[in-house]
């Protein structure tokens, strides 16, 4: 049930993503949803639940773009991954550090994308995500301030629900 809920999070803000924000003009970057997710995903569920989440939301958005399929599923699984890792190793639960990381998690996310399409179909984007990449990661900040919690209150809600005080979202650790 809980990898339906955020499934279905994450497909209502893809939708939001990809249709909405085309239309306010005003913002010419919009918010990144599916790297928001992920990196909730990442310090929520440690380092394989934050690459099988990213996996997902890239292909999702895969599925959603024109581009080649697998850049954003190859880009969202490594930044899901180094947010876990990071979480497990070295981050704290501070509003500074989520800043740091979500401006991090953008930076990378924009350059990996960046060299998958360079590599895999020859499109030189650097310039325009050079153009792009400051104002991008500030609105991911912002936006962050308001995703992170309402993922937290859904999650504590499906805990709630199914009855339990905390579980853990994919879960390999443990062999299961």
């Amino acid at each position: 049930m809980r990898v339906f809920v955020f499934l279905a999070v994450l497909f209502i803000f893809l939708v939001a993503q990809t249709t909405a924000f085309h239309f306010a003009p005003a913002m010419a970057p919009w918010p990144d949803f599916a790297l928001l997710l992920t990196i909730y995903a990442g310090l929520k569920w440690g380092k394989f639940g934050g690459i099988q989440f990213g996996a997902v939301a890239g292909l999702m958005q895969d599925f959603l773009s024109y581009e080649t399929m697998g850049i954003y599923f190859c880009s969202k699984a490594a930044v899901g991954f180094i947010v876990g890792k990071l979480n497990d190793e070295y981050i704290h639960d501070t509003t500074i550090a989520k800043i740091v990381l979500v401006v991090s998690a953008t930076f990378l996310d924009a350059f990996m994308f960046a060299a998958l399409m360079q590599t895999f179909i020859g499109y030189n984007v650097t310039s325009g995500i050079l153009s792009s990449i400051i104002g991008l990661a500030i609105i991911n900040v912002a936006f962050s301030f308001v995703a992170f919690p309402m993922m937290g209150w859904i999650d504590s809600w499906l805990d709630k629900l199914q009855g339990k005080t905390s579980q853990k979202f994919f879960d390999l650790s443990n062999g299961e």
